[in-house]
Parts: C-alpha cells; structure tokens; sequence
C-alpha cells in the first residue's frame, strides 16, 4: 500500500530497491481554456561547495533529451494534453548506476507557455506517484493542490542521498514563477 505524502513529508527508500519510476499526472481543474502542455524534467545533481550542479549536461532529462548516459535515467516522452489515463509523463531512475557523486535527482515540472497563455499550476489537478520499477507497486504519492496560483514551474520531488547515504524521496510540491531556463542555469 502506497505512502500517502504531505508536502515536505519523506520516505526512505529500501537498501534493496534498483529502479524507481516518478510518475506525473494533471488534468485541467476546472478550466476552459487552453490546452494546457506541462512538461516533466529531472535533473541528476551532485554537491559543489553550497550549491548543487549538474553531474553534467547529459545528465539533464526532458522532453528533448530523453535519455542519460548508459540510459541510467530514461523520460517517456512529451504528452502535449495530459489527456491519458493515469500517468502523463514518467521518469526512471536506477539508483545503483548514477554517477557516484550523485547527492540528489530533482524532479520539476513546467507549463509550456504557461506565461503566455495565462495558466499556472493552480488551474491543474496535478499528482505524482513513486514505484518500484521491477515490481510496478507505488511506493509514495503526493497530490499538489490548488495553491500555485502565478506558478508556471514545480519543483515537484525529490530522490535525494540522506547523511547515512541511503536514498529518500521527498514530494517538495515548490512552486516558481519562472521556466525551466533559470532551473537550468542555476545547476550549470
């Protein structure tokens, strides 16, 4: 049975566990407009000095590089409606091939054009649910609620290294009034 998360609520993952998928999903709530076009992004990060950067380039996934190095990390693709049932977009992460100076895989979903077309996350009914990749079971899942009103980007999750070394997953659900160009050039 899945871990019900609240925000800033963690679960540590077990020793034993390879692979996890993150799945996103969202639905227009309530909203008449235009389509909405939220993209999924993960980043691999390590620690340099107070800040965490990207492993490298490649080791950015998204929607127009759907594959890390060796596939370590793999994104399914642009949903451009969010119109399936169940998980619009997904990541797979296997934790025991990430690069060894790997501290954290951020997960941040955006709204395309969400600017330009006057939408933000608080006009979608957005989740994301943590798996067991091998075995299909969800692990955790956090539902973001309705309070991201001008917020065109979510720092949704987080796969992240504790003290000890062990992995954690932790659902963030921070919203941002930027895109996806100031994540990435934090990290670079």
């Amino acid at each position: 049975m899945a871990i019900r998360l609240e925000k800033s609520g963690a679960i540590d993952l077990e020793k034993r566990l390879k692979r996890v998928r993150v799945g996103i999903s969202w639905d227009p709530n309530g909203y008449a407009g235009a389509e909405f076009d939220a993209d999924v992004s993960c980043a691999v990060l390590k620690q340099v000095g107070e800040a965490r950067k990207l492993v490298a380039d490649e080791w950015f996934v998204f929607y127009n590089n759907t594959a890390s190095p060796g596939g370590v990390v793999k994104h399914s693709g642009d949903n451009r409606t969010g119109a399936a049932e169940g998980d619009d977009e997904t990541v797979t992460v296997d934790l025991t091939a990430l690069p060894p100076e790997t501290v954290e895989v951020t997960i941040i979903a955006t709204i395309h054009e969400g600017r330009a077309r006057g939408q933000d996350w608080s006009r979608l009914k957005a989740s994301i649910r943590l798996y067991n990749d091998e075995s299909g079971g969800v692990l955790a899942e956090y539902d973001l609620g309705a309070d991201h009103v001008g917020m065109i980007a979510v720092q949704f999750a987080s796969l992240y290294k504790d003290e000890g070394g062990r992995w954690r997953f932790k659902a963030l659900g921070t919203g941002h009034d930027f895109g996806l160009e100031r994540f990435v050039a934090a990290w670079t």
